[in-house]
C-alpha cells in the first residue's frame, strides 16, 4: 500500500477526467479516469484508455473487476480512486489535485 499519493488532473474531455497519480513521491506512476457520467473511477494508460476491468463505483464505493496484467498493487488503486471520488462527490466538480499521506 502507498504511504502517499498525489493525483493531478491532466485532461478533461466531457465527463471523462484523466489523472496522473504519483505514489510514494513518484516511485510508482499510474493513471486513473474519473467518469462522472458512468459513475466510476477506473485505471487507464497515459492516454486515458481503460486498462483491465477494475472499477470503483461512485454510487456505493464498491470495487469490482480485475486489474490489467502488469498494473500496480490493488492497494495503490483503491485509496487513490476513493479520494478522487470523494473529492468529486463533496465539491460536485472534478478536483484539480488530491494529495494524501498515510501513516
Amino acid at each position: 500500500m502507498s504511504m502517499s499519493f498525489h493525483a493531478a488532473l491532466i485532461r478533461s474531455t466531457g465527463p471523462l477526467h484523466l489523472y496522473r497519480v504519483l505514489h510514494d513521491g513518484g516511485d510508482r506512476t499510474a493513471h486513473l479516469v474519473l467518469d462522472t457520467a458512468g459513475g466510476e473511477v477506473f485505471p487507464a494508460d497515459a492516454d486515458g484508455v481503460r486498462r483491465g476491468t477494475l472499477v470503483l463505483s461512485l454510487a456505493d464505493g464498491n470495487r469490482s473487476g480485475e486489474p490489467a496484467e502488469g498494473d500496480g498493487p490493488l492497494g495503490d488503486f483503491l485509496p487513490s480512486a476513493a479520494h478522487i471520488a470523494r473529492a468529486w462527490i463533496n465539491d460536485g466538480t472534478p478536483p484539480e489535485k488530491v494529495i494524501r499521506y498515510f501513516g
